[in-house]
């Protein structure tokens, strides 16, 4: 019991990384933008759909498209940020 409590104690524990704070979800980011009084997580997040929109890394078919011959399905989960878009 005392490991699992220290498992669990350890995944609910604030990441950070050279002192920054790092999100585990889109919600985890803008609490942390709040706390900091600054928006460098939402700015980051745009930046990085404005690349993806840019270089036109993804094709969005739609739900229950078949897909074309040559293409591979792949499933992508970006955070929760789907207003971003």
């Amino acid at each position: 019991m005392l490991r699992q409590a220290f498992k669990a104690k350890q995944r609910n524990a604030i990441k950070c990384k050279f002192g920054i704070g790092i999100p585990r979800n889109f919600r985890e980011a803008v609490e942390l933008d709040k706390e900091n009084s600054n928006t460098l997580w939402q700015d980051a997040l745009t930046n990085e759909i404005d690349q993806i929109k840019t270089y036109k890394t993804f094709t969005d078919l739609g739900k229950g498209t078949k897909i074309p011959k040559g293409n591979q399905k792949i499933m992508c989960n970006l955070f929760g940020i789907a207003n971003l878009i």
